[in-house]
């Protein structure tokens, strides 16, 4: 089969200018693509930014991309990432949502305003950044936009709010995936692992988390098998022309690519519900948390049709 590429799109990376980021934009520009390169750091040198630092490097292998130093948290400036793909390669194509922030604290200590911050920082800027790009992709009748969870949003101590922010995207996929279906949009996510400075800047045995140590030691168990390609190869599947599916989340781990669901059990219906109470759930929370009769939900109005059917069969009515 032939190589994926991406000659004639345009692609914005955000938090592009180091780590699983930069390889994105590197390996897009490598393939053909016209790079918008996000990131707000500084650079190796005083007065550079890492954004230039990582645009300079696409262009002097050859291709084209432009630095963005624009704050994604800020409505107008998320804008004018937009606007800045459109003034230089006259299209939007590709979003890739990638910056992200770590700064670890168990709940009772965390500041309330840096809980802010981070939530700011990975769910509301993808709102501040996807809506004017999504407008554009709309226009066209295509694009891909990839959305970034996390390990994470399955639970982790000492890091409540980066939790809460990643946990949101498994939401937010499916959502907008669901709204751009029509519109030619596809809509998925990665949840990734990689050695990354951010991870090292931030290390979870840094805090007095119980599940610290194993996070920590698993995860050198596999670093070997760990550098920012092995993310990439999936981020820039879901992001490029072939890609086949939308809704859905992806964890890449190791070489690992794993499919991310959400489902409910089969649980327990009460016969009647007259006069139900806390006792009724209480005698009867093994068989509501118990494993078994699991379907998948990829929307609200699965949930329903599964209770409402349900209920139909209980009470022999035609479905």
């Amino acid at each position: 089969m032939s190589d994926i590429r991406f000659d004639g799109r345009v692609a914005i990376v955000t938090g592009a200018g180091r780590g699983i980021g930069r390889d994105y934009a590197l390996t897009l520009a490598a393939r053909g693509a016209q790079v918008i390169v996000n990131d707000i750091g500084p650079g190796e040198t005083a007065g550079s930014s890492r954004a230039e630092d990582v645009a300079a490097e696409i262009r002097a292998a050859g291709a084209q991309a432009i630095a963005s130093t624009h704050d994604i948290t800020d409505p107008l400036a998320a804008t004018a990432i937009s606007d800045l793909a459109i003034e230089h390669f006259g299209r939007i194509d590709i979003l890739i949502n990638n910056a992200g922030v770590l700064r670890r604290s168990m709940f009772a200590d965390t500041d309330l305003e840096l809980a802010r911050w981070t939530i700011d920082v990975h769910l509301n800027a993808a709102f501040n950044v996807t809506q004017p790009a999504w407008r554009h992709m709309a226009k066209a009748g295509y694009g891909r936009v990839v959305m970034t969870s996390s390990a994470a949003s399955f639970g982790m101590e000492g890091n409540s709010a980066y939790v809460a922010a990643k946990a949101a995207m498994l939401g937010l996929v499916p959502a907008l995936a669901m709204e751009g279906e029509p519109l030619g949009i596809k809509v998925n996510g990665i949840l990734p692992f990689a050695v990354s400075l951010m991870a090292q800047e931030n290390p979870a045995t840094a805090i007095a988390a119980r599940d610290a140590a194993a996070n920590v030691g698993y995860q050198r168990d596999i670093a070997h098998r760990s550098p920012p390609q092995t993310v990439t190869a999936a981020t820039l599947y879901l992001a490029s022309e072939e890609c086949a599916v939308t809704g859905e989340c992806i964890s890449a781990q190791a070489g690992r690519y794993a499919r991310v669901h959400r489902g409910l059990n089969a649980g327990w219906m009460a016969d009647r519900i007259e006069g139900i109470g806390p006792e009724a759930v209480r005698d009867h929370i093994v068989e509501i948390v118990s494993p078994g009769g699991e379907e998948e939900m990829k929307s609200m109005t699965d949930e329903f049709r599964s209770v409402r059917n349900r209920v139909y069969t209980r009470e022999g009515k035609p479905l």
